[in-house]
Parts: structure tokens; C-alpha cells; sequence
């Protein structure tokens, strides 16, 4: 399958946040490792609500793809990232049918529920990244079949919204896909990475101007 990412060709992202209170993180004091504050919805059209527990098969997947994405990340960046999860939550009832809305064919249109989310979260404090957990695969214009998807630029500026295929036996493959959606999302120039992630781990809130740029693979 191919993997889409930006707002043109990698693969299948989104999440949702639905808590708007303020989330307690860990701070860094000084460390060299750098936070990145995460929460996970899983799509509720696939999911159920004993799913989003970070001791269910779920979350132990999870678990697996974070681990790898921060060690890919690690290799990137030559930074320690470390995910710090906010929430693991089921999506709520607006975003479910928003999904199903924006499906076609059992595949979810990335571009236009990853605008979406940033709105609907306009208004609230919320972590450094939102992935959408769902079993649905993403679609762009003429191509299908994404499996990681984003769209803003913004990582540790304003919130990003992400999309990630869910496949139990392949957890390595979508850490790897998380890896680069983090990746591709940041705006910093290399050798300046320590200083670019102190601006994670602080709750954002979304900002009303969207990246323009788009990336292809």
C-alpha cells in the first residue's frame, strides 16, 4: 500500500482530542531529551470504548508504535524524543460522523477531516499532536489506500492533526509511519532540533493560518 504524507502523498492520519482540560505533562529541567505531548482518538466506527485503555491490545500497540517512532525519530533528529500521552479516548460523536461522512468506498477523505480537526479544536488547549487511530484506510484526490496522513507543518507551533492506519501485526510499520508524520510536520532547519522541540510539551491551541506547503514521495 502506499504511504501518504503532507497535504499530497504518504498516507493516513487524523486524531481526535475531546478532554479540554489542561493536561498535566512532564517537564524536560534541562534534560536533552525533548517531550511531545500526544493523544490518540480511536475512530469510533471501528472501536470500542473498552479499547481506549492503554492496558487493552490497543493500547499496547500503541505502545509498540511509539517506541519505534521515537527511535527512528532519534536517528532524524539525533534528539531523544519521548511521546508523552494526554489521552487515549474514542471519538466523539461529531468526529465519528464526520468520518463516515467523509468516507468513500471505506476510505477516508485525510485532507478534509484533518482541516476539520484543526477547527473543531480551534477554541481549546490542546497537546503537540492529535492522531486519529481508525481501520479505515485514506484516500487524496485520485489516490487510495494511505495508511498515515497528515496535512499542517506546525509540530510545536499549533496543534497537528494526524491520521494512522491501525493493523495489529504490523505495529513497527506504523511507528515508522509516525516517525515521519512527526518529522515532516516540523518547520526547523537542520542542526537547530534541541532548540526547535523546547517549543513541545506546552499546551497549544489552533492557530487560524494553515500551512500552504505540501510534500510528495
Amino acid at each position: 500500500m502506499k504511504v501518504f504524507f503532507g497535504m499530497l502523498v504518504l498516507a493516513s492520519l487524523m486524531f481526535c482530542l475531546d478532554a479540554e482540560r489542561k493536561q498535566n505533562v512532564p517537564k524536560e529541567k534541562g534534560s536533552a531529551k525533548r517531550n511531545i505531548t500526544i493523544a490518540y482518538l480511536l475512530d469510533g466506527n471501528g472501536f470500542k470504548n473498552g479499547e481506549a485503555e492503554q492496558t487493552s491490545e490497543v493500547g499496547k500497540w500503541l505502545a509498540l508504535v511509539q517506541e519505534e517512532a521515537q527511535k527512528k525519530l532519534k536517528e532524524v533528529f539525533n534528539v531523544e524524543i519521548n511521546f508523552v500521552i494526554t489521552e487515549i479516548n474514542i471519538t466523539d460523536s461529531h468526529l465519528k460522523e464526520k468520518i463516515k461522512y467523509w468516507s468513500s468506498g471505506g476510505f477516508i477523505h485525510a485532507v478534509t477531516f484533518l482541516k476539520h480537526m484543526k477547527r473543531y479544536h480551534q477554541a481549546r488547549e490542546n497537546p503537540d499532536i492529535i492522531c486519529v487511530i481508525t481501520k479505515s484506510a485514506m484516500y487524496h484526490e485520485n489516490d487510495f489506500g494511505f495508511l498515515a496522513f497528515f496535512k499542517h507543518k506546525t509540530l510545536c507551533k499549533s496543534m497537528v492533526p494526524m491520521l494512522l492506519t491501525y493493523d495489529q501485526e504490523k505495529a513497527n510499520d506504523a511507528g515508522e509511519r509516525l516517525s515521519k508524520l512527526v518529522e515532516k510536520s516540523t518547520t526547523s532547519k537542520k542542526g537547530h532540533w534541541k532548540q526547535y522541540f523546547r517549543n513541545c510539551n506546552k499546551p497549544k491551541t489552533v492557530k487560524s493560518t494553515e500551512s500552504r506547503q505540501s510534500i510528495q514521495y
